[in-house]
């Protein structure tokens, strides 16, 4: 069972297709959907009569600021990267491994040691007996 809702949401369809139709307008002369209709025009005048204002100059950065307050630091906060906002965890993961592993090259003792040399005590003879 359709309503007459249902059949002029179908004829508004074809009528964005390009085909505009006669039916549209019989339907649209019943006193409650002309009504709305004149409602949804009007409403649709008023929104294209509306002018863009352009974007004010530091507006991301006055809106994450005031996000910052107001949330306590939650949101936003300078310490969420290192440095401040110079640079990026991703970058300072790298240059922190960079760092460790020159760190391990220049203290790393060389893997190959000169052996010690073993010096054996001179060992100490009886003296043979004579026949």
């Amino acid at each position: 069972m359709t309503t007459k809702r249902d059949e002029i949401d179908a004829l508004l369809t074809d009528a964005l297709d390009g085909s505009t139709s006669s039916e549209i307008l019989e339907v649209l002369q019943e006193p409650e959907l002309k009504a709305e209709f004149e409602a949804a025009e009007s409403a649709r005048s008023l929104l294209a009569d509306i002018q863009s204002k352009p974007v004010p100059n530091q507006f991301v950065a006055r809106v994450t600021q005031r996000v910052r307050r107001r949330t306590g630091g939650r949101y936003f906060h300078p310490a969420d990267r290192p440095f401040g906002m110079l640079v990026s965890i991703d970058a300072f993961i790298v240059l922190a491994v960079a760092v460790m592993a020159a760190c391990w090259f220049l203290l790393d003792s060389p893997t190959q040691t000169q052996p010690e040399r073993i010096e054996f005590l001179p060992q100490i003879e009886a003296p043979k007996s004579q026949p």
